[in-house]
């Protein structure tokens, strides 16, 4: 078990390499305000920060982000954006590399992203590019990208194609964090929408903590749930630190997503997500009153799918997913969508996956309760079933 603590630092090592340097994610309430120093620590002394933060984050938890860099001897200026997976293109990234050259940012700058996962990727990509690269700090102000996007280095944003479709994370670079802050005082102000979101990311962790050795974060996760959902601190830190020591572990085996082991690699992390994504950016979709599907959700109804067409495989009980539904239903989020398109047209978004290779679907899919593995091109009929089982 991880021992419960106010505060707590998770070291990402990924790769090992000069590259791909090792990081710290620092996990508590209040850690936003040793922004400045733990800065301080990493950077020139004549580093410059941009501080990219979603305007959906409160004021003051930007003011603060400022108030500790500059206190720390850092210059830095902010930049305002709204976040939303409308913004999440080529186009944003653009704008933020325009700002960087205005403000005549060189290499020895930072580029601090304050916000939920699209800001995280956004600003990390825009990092990523600039100069063929400069530093970034990841500062999540979600459960969702504090728990999973905010560490591991993938950046990106959707690319939007002729006719309207979009395909989601399609560009982007591997570009580490110089350090992750997150401070758990941000998820209170959080809608329940948004908060609920982060929990699939979590529920996700659970279900493949077997293999990457965390065996009980499932029993924990169900028994702490409502102290989670209260948004009690130091659950919330708890939870937290452990999706970051399980995604930490991951990452270290398989920075780049090439392992071909049968257990996925990196690509574990992506269960759920090929059916999620798929169904995602769709149009007319709805579930209790709510419209549309935040990525969270799309995650959740996708660990379903998966669950239910690794049963249909006879790759694993009925229970497996069963605990899945009834975990995601207590976490508030959807189990069935109204308004899905047939399944051949769900299939032939999801062979749009970055998973495919040479045009063979693969799909990561639960064996067993806390377990996954990559499957290559599963029967139409079993990935048919999975689809018809979230269907409203």
């Amino acid at each position: 078990m991880v021992p419960s603590l106010e505060n707590r630092t998770i070291r990402v090592s990924p790769g090992g390499s000069a590259a791909s340097p090792a990081y710290d994610v620092t996990i508590g309430p209040g850690v936003l305000h040793s922004l400045g120093s733990i800065l301080r620590r990493l950077c020139p002394s004549e580093a410059r920060a941009l501080v990219v933060h979603d305007s959906g984050v409160p004021e003051r938890y930007a003011a603060a982000a400022l108030d500790s860099l500059r206190s720390a001897g850092l210059e830095a200026i902010a930049s305002s954006w709204r976040a939303s997976e409308s913004t999440k293109t080529l186009h944003g990234v653009e704008d933020l590399l325009s700002l960087l050259a205005r403000e005549r940012f060189d290499r020895r700058g930072v580029v601090v992203a304050l916000g939920g996962g699209v800001t995280g990727d956004v600003a990390g990509f825009a990092a990523g590019v600039y100069q063929r690269g400069i530093a970034w700090v990841a500062c999540p102000a979600t459960l969702l990208a504090m728990v999973d996007s905010a560490v591991g280095g993938k950046t990106g944003v959707n690319l939007a194609l002729p006719g309207g479709d979009v395909l989601k994370n399609m560009v982007g670079v591997v570009h580490h964090p110089l350090a992750v802050v997150a401070d758990t005082e941000l998820l209170p102000s959080l809608p329940p929408r948004a908060f609920h979101s982060g929990l699939a990311e979590c529920v996700k962790h659970a279900m493949i903590g077997a293999d990457w050795g965390d065996p009980e974060l499932m029993d924990w996760t169900k028994a702490n749930l409502s102290k989670v959902q209260n948004r009690e601190p130091a659950p919330l830190v708890e939870l937290i630190a452990r999706s970051v020591s399980l995604k930490a572990t991951v990452v270290a085996a398989d920075e780049r997503e090439t392992s071909e082991a049968s257990g996925g690699g990196r690509m574990a992390l992506n269960f759920g997500h090929t059916f999620g994504h798929a169904i995602e950016p769709l149009a007319g979709l709805s579930w209790s009153d709510h419209s549309g599907l935040e990525h969270g959700e799309a995650v959740g109804l996708g660990l379903i799918a998966a669950a239910r067409c690794a049963q249909r495989m006879n790759l694993v009980s009925p229970e497996v997913g069963d605990e899945a539904e009834d975990l995601l239903r207590r976490c508030g989020l959807p189990t069935r969508v109204h308004g899905l398109p047939d399944n051949d047209t769900l299939i032939a978004r999801m062979r749009h996956d970055k998973k495919v290779r040479g045009g063979t679907l693969r799909l990561v899919l639960p064996v067993a309760r806390g377990r996954v593995r990559v499957v290559a091109e599963p029967p139409i009929k079993a990935v048919a079933a999975g689809l018809t089982a979230i269907r409203a």
